[in-house]
Protein backbone atom coordinates (compact mmCIF):
# COMPACT_ATOMS: atom_id res chain seq x y z
CA UNK A 1 0.00 0.00 0.00
CA UNK A 2 0.89 4.10 -0.30
CA UNK A 3 1.43 5.90 2.25
CA UNK A 4 0.30 9.19 1.22
CA UNK A 5 1.35 12.76 2.25
CA UNK A 6 -0.15 15.89 2.61
CA UNK A 7 1.89 19.27 1.61
CA UNK A 8 0.90 21.31 4.43
CA UNK A 9 4.17 23.58 4.61
CA UNK A 10 6.15 25.29 2.10
CA UNK A 11 8.59 23.40 -1.20
CA UNK A 12 12.04 23.28 -1.03
CA UNK A 13 13.15 27.13 -1.77
CA UNK A 14 15.81 27.13 -4.35
CA UNK A 15 17.95 28.64 -2.40
CA UNK A 16 17.78 26.01 0.56
CA UNK A 17 20.63 23.95 -1.07
CA UNK A 18 21.30 21.56 2.57
CA UNK A 19 17.01 20.90 2.16
CA UNK A 20 17.44 19.33 -1.18
CA UNK A 21 20.95 17.54 -0.60
CA UNK A 22 19.32 16.15 2.63
CA UNK A 23 16.27 15.36 1.89
CA UNK A 24 13.52 13.98 -0.54
CA UNK A 25 10.37 15.51 0.08
CA UNK A 26 10.41 18.44 -1.59
CA UNK A 27 8.67 20.20 1.72
CA UNK A 28 8.88 21.43 5.30
CA UNK A 29 5.39 19.90 7.06
CA UNK A 30 3.61 17.14 5.19
CA UNK A 31 0.63 15.62 6.55
CA UNK A 32 -0.76 11.62 6.96
CA UNK A 33 -3.43 9.35 8.41
CA UNK A 34 -3.01 5.84 9.57
CA UNK A 35 -4.34 2.98 11.78
CA UNK A 36 -2.09 2.17 14.55
CA UNK A 37 -1.94 -1.56 15.77
CA UNK A 38 -4.34 -0.67 18.55
CA UNK A 39 -6.66 0.20 16.05
CA UNK A 40 -6.28 3.60 17.07
CA UNK A 41 -6.44 6.27 14.10
CA UNK A 42 -3.52 7.93 13.82
CA UNK A 43 -3.19 11.83 11.99
CA UNK A 44 -0.82 14.42 11.90
CA UNK A 45 2.71 15.98 10.32
CA UNK A 46 5.84 15.14 9.93
CA UNK A 47 8.65 17.92 9.47
CA UNK A 48 12.36 18.34 10.19
CA UNK A 49 13.91 18.71 13.33
CA UNK A 50 17.06 19.20 14.86
CA UNK A 51 19.10 16.17 15.64
CA UNK A 52 21.17 16.93 18.79
CA UNK A 53 23.40 14.46 21.07
CA UNK A 54 25.56 14.08 23.71
CA UNK A 55 28.77 13.23 22.85
CA UNK A 56 32.80 12.61 23.77
CA UNK A 57 35.13 14.93 21.95
CA UNK A 58 38.65 12.80 21.82
CA UNK A 59 40.27 15.84 20.17
CA UNK A 60 39.26 18.22 23.15
CA UNK A 61 39.15 15.31 25.52
CA UNK A 62 35.85 16.96 27.09
CA UNK A 63 32.06 16.49 26.47
CA UNK A 64 30.25 17.93 24.15
CA UNK A 65 26.78 18.68 25.22
CA UNK A 66 23.35 18.89 22.60
CA UNK A 67 25.80 18.96 20.06
CA UNK A 68 23.97 19.65 16.88
CA UNK A 69 24.28 15.85 14.45
CA UNK A 70 21.57 17.18 11.82
CA UNK A 71 19.43 19.65 11.15
CA UNK A 72 17.29 17.36 9.36
CA UNK A 73 16.29 14.76 11.47
CA UNK A 74 12.93 13.43 11.06
CA UNK A 75 9.92 15.30 14.26
CA UNK A 76 6.09 14.58 13.79
CA UNK A 77 3.30 15.78 15.85
CA UNK A 78 0.71 13.40 15.76
CA UNK A 79 -2.56 12.52 17.58
CA UNK A 80 -5.35 10.18 18.36
CA UNK A 81 -8.75 10.88 19.71
CA UNK A 82 -10.66 8.57 22.54
CA UNK A 83 -13.79 9.77 24.31
CA UNK A 84 -11.69 11.73 27.18
CA UNK A 85 -10.12 14.26 23.91
CA UNK A 86 -7.33 14.31 21.88
CA UNK A 87 -3.87 13.53 22.71
CA UNK A 88 -0.41 13.37 21.49
CA UNK A 89 0.71 9.92 19.81
CA UNK A 90 3.15 8.66 21.99
CA UNK A 91 6.27 7.61 20.17
CA UNK A 92 9.66 9.06 19.96
CA UNK A 93 10.99 9.78 16.23
CA UNK A 94 13.62 8.67 14.72
CA UNK A 95 15.81 8.54 11.57
CA UNK A 96 16.00 11.35 8.83
CA UNK A 97 13.58 14.18 7.18
CA UNK A 98 13.25 11.45 3.84
CA UNK A 99 11.17 8.98 2.40
CA UNK A 100 12.32 5.71 3.88
CA UNK A 101 12.47 7.01 7.35
CA UNK A 102 8.94 8.18 7.17
CA UNK A 103 7.69 4.62 6.09
CA UNK A 104 10.16 2.64 8.90
CA UNK A 105 8.82 4.91 11.40
CA UNK A 106 4.95 4.46 10.49
CA UNK A 107 5.30 0.80 9.30
CA UNK A 108 6.97 0.50 13.50
CA UNK A 109 2.99 1.19 14.67
CA UNK A 110 0.93 0.78 11.90
CA UNK A 111 -1.63 -1.90 11.05
CA UNK A 112 -1.17 -2.07 7.54
CA UNK A 113 2.51 -2.25 6.34
CA UNK A 114 3.25 0.47 3.98
CA UNK A 115 5.62 -0.05 0.83
CA UNK A 116 5.45 3.20 -0.59
CA UNK A 117 5.29 7.07 -0.61
CA UNK A 118 3.66 9.74 -2.64
CA UNK A 119 3.75 13.03 -1.74
CA UNK A 120 0.38 14.76 -2.94
CA UNK A 121 -1.20 18.54 -2.59
CA UNK A 122 -4.38 16.80 -1.20
CA UNK A 123 -5.04 13.60 0.60
CA UNK A 124 -7.20 11.36 -2.22
CA UNK A 125 -9.91 8.84 -1.18
CA UNK A 126 -7.42 6.22 -1.26
CA UNK A 127 -5.53 7.34 1.71
CA UNK A 128 -8.40 6.46 3.83
CA UNK A 129 -9.02 3.07 2.09
CA UNK A 130 -8.02 0.67 5.16
CA UNK A 131 -7.94 -3.09 4.26
CA UNK A 132 -10.88 -4.91 6.73
CA UNK A 133 -8.06 -5.99 8.87
CA UNK A 134 -7.23 -2.40 9.85
CA UNK A 135 -10.68 -1.52 10.06
CA UNK A 136 -11.72 -4.42 12.29
CA UNK A 137 -8.75 -3.17 14.71
CA UNK A 138 -10.57 -0.22 14.91
CA UNK A 139 -14.10 -0.82 15.42
CA UNK A 140 -12.65 -3.36 18.25
CA UNK A 141 -10.79 -0.13 19.89
CA UNK A 142 -14.10 2.05 18.83
CA UNK A 143 -15.96 -0.27 20.97
CA UNK A 144 -14.23 -0.47 23.87
CA UNK A 145 -13.77 3.13 24.35
CA UNK A 146 -17.10 3.76 23.92
CA UNK A 147 -17.96 1.03 26.90
CA UNK A 148 -14.97 3.12 28.69
CA UNK A 149 -17.71 6.42 28.20
CA UNK A 150 -21.17 4.25 29.49
CA UNK A 151 -19.01 3.43 32.46
CA UNK A 152 -18.18 7.06 32.88
CA UNK A 153 -21.26 8.37 32.66
CA UNK A 154 -22.65 5.59 34.61
CA UNK A 155 -20.34 6.88 37.34
CA UNK A 156 -20.94 10.40 36.89
CA UNK A 157 -24.64 9.63 37.68
CA UNK A 158 -23.73 7.99 40.91
CA UNK A 159 -21.62 10.75 42.02
CA UNK A 160 -24.21 13.41 41.01
CA UNK A 161 -27.40 12.08 39.61
CA UNK A 162 -28.60 15.31 38.92
CA UNK A 163 -26.21 15.78 35.95
CA UNK A 164 -28.21 13.26 34.17
CA UNK A 165 -30.06 16.24 33.46
CA UNK A 166 -27.48 17.91 31.15
CA UNK A 167 -28.51 16.41 28.16
CA UNK A 168 -26.60 18.75 26.10
CA UNK A 169 -23.81 17.14 27.46
CA UNK A 170 -21.77 15.46 24.56
CA UNK A 171 -21.19 12.19 26.54
CA UNK A 172 -24.67 11.75 27.09
CA UNK A 173 -25.76 12.41 23.82
CA UNK A 174 -23.13 9.94 22.43
CA UNK A 175 -25.42 7.05 24.12
CA UNK A 176 -27.81 4.77 22.07
CA UNK A 177 -31.25 4.52 23.45
CA UNK A 178 -30.82 1.49 25.76
CA UNK A 179 -27.88 3.14 27.34
CA UNK A 180 -29.48 5.46 27.91
CA UNK A 181 -32.91 4.12 29.17
CA UNK A 182 -29.52 2.60 32.20
CA UNK A 183 -28.69 5.76 32.97
CA UNK A 184 -32.44 7.23 33.64
CA UNK A 185 -33.43 4.66 35.53
CA UNK A 186 -30.10 4.79 37.63
CA UNK A 187 -30.94 8.81 38.29
CA UNK A 188 -34.50 7.94 39.21
CA UNK A 189 -33.03 5.07 41.26
CA UNK A 190 -30.82 7.45 42.89
CA UNK A 191 -33.30 10.15 43.81
CA UNK A 192 -35.71 7.78 44.86
CA UNK A 193 -33.08 6.51 47.54
CA UNK A 194 -32.36 10.00 48.40
CA UNK A 195 -35.82 11.59 48.77
CA UNK A 196 -38.39 8.48 48.73
CA UNK A 197 -40.68 7.51 46.20
CA UNK A 198 -43.17 10.33 45.57
CA UNK A 199 -46.77 8.74 45.14
CA UNK A 200 -49.73 10.70 44.43
CA UNK A 201 -50.46 10.59 48.16
CA UNK A 202 -47.40 12.25 49.22
CA UNK A 203 -47.88 14.36 46.31
CA UNK A 204 -51.54 15.13 46.96
CA UNK A 205 -50.75 16.25 51.19
CA UNK A 206 -49.56 19.70 50.01
CA UNK A 207 -45.64 18.81 50.02
CA UNK A 208 -45.13 19.35 46.09
CA UNK A 209 -42.85 22.21 46.87
CA UNK A 210 -40.76 20.09 49.22
CA UNK A 211 -36.87 19.14 47.59
CA UNK A 212 -37.89 15.87 46.89
CA UNK A 213 -40.82 16.75 44.92
CA UNK A 214 -39.05 19.85 42.85
CA UNK A 215 -36.27 17.28 41.73
CA UNK A 216 -39.06 14.35 40.84
CA UNK A 217 -40.85 17.22 38.68
CA UNK A 218 -37.96 18.43 36.85
CA UNK A 219 -36.46 15.27 35.95
CA UNK A 220 -39.64 13.62 34.48
CA UNK A 221 -40.16 16.76 32.60
CA UNK A 222 -36.28 16.61 31.43
CA UNK A 223 -37.27 13.33 30.27
CA UNK A 224 -41.06 13.59 28.31
CA UNK A 225 -40.45 17.51 27.24
CA UNK A 226 -36.61 18.25 26.79
CA UNK A 227 -34.41 15.56 26.14
CA UNK A 228 -33.97 14.36 22.21
CA UNK A 229 -32.42 11.19 22.81
CA UNK A 230 -35.29 8.45 22.84
CA UNK A 231 -38.58 8.83 22.25
CA UNK A 232 -39.87 8.83 25.88
CA UNK A 233 -43.24 6.80 24.97
CA UNK A 234 -42.02 3.99 22.76
CA UNK A 235 -40.79 1.50 25.33
CA UNK A 236 -43.61 0.58 27.91
CA UNK A 237 -42.13 -1.81 29.87
CA UNK A 238 -39.52 0.70 30.35
CA UNK A 239 -41.76 3.32 31.60
CA UNK A 240 -43.61 0.74 33.99
CA UNK A 241 -40.10 0.52 35.95
CA UNK A 242 -39.95 4.37 35.71
CA UNK A 243 -43.45 5.01 37.53
CA UNK A 244 -42.16 2.65 40.19
CA UNK A 245 -39.86 4.83 41.01
CA UNK A 246 -41.60 8.02 40.56
CA UNK A 247 -45.50 7.58 40.71
CA UNK A 248 -47.00 10.39 40.86
CA UNK A 249 -44.75 12.86 38.43
CA UNK A 250 -44.14 10.15 35.77
CA UNK A 251 -47.62 9.15 36.07
CA UNK A 252 -48.99 12.72 35.01
CA UNK A 253 -47.84 11.59 31.77
CA UNK A 254 -48.81 8.35 30.96
CA UNK A 255 -52.28 8.41 31.99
Amino acid sequence: MTLYLEKRGCDFSKDDEAARRESDLGNYRLFLEFIDKDGRRVCGDVQRRTIREDRWNEKKQTREWNKVISEYGLGIHWQYENYKGCYGYPLDPFGRFRKADVLRLVNSVSAVQYDAVEIVDTLPPAAHDYPESALALERIYLANDHAELFESMKQKVRENFISWKNAHDFSFRSMDPDEYKQLTLLAFQLMAEQYGIISTDIASAGTRLKPGCLIAHHMTKHFFEEQSIVDPYADESFLKELEILSPYYVGRYIR
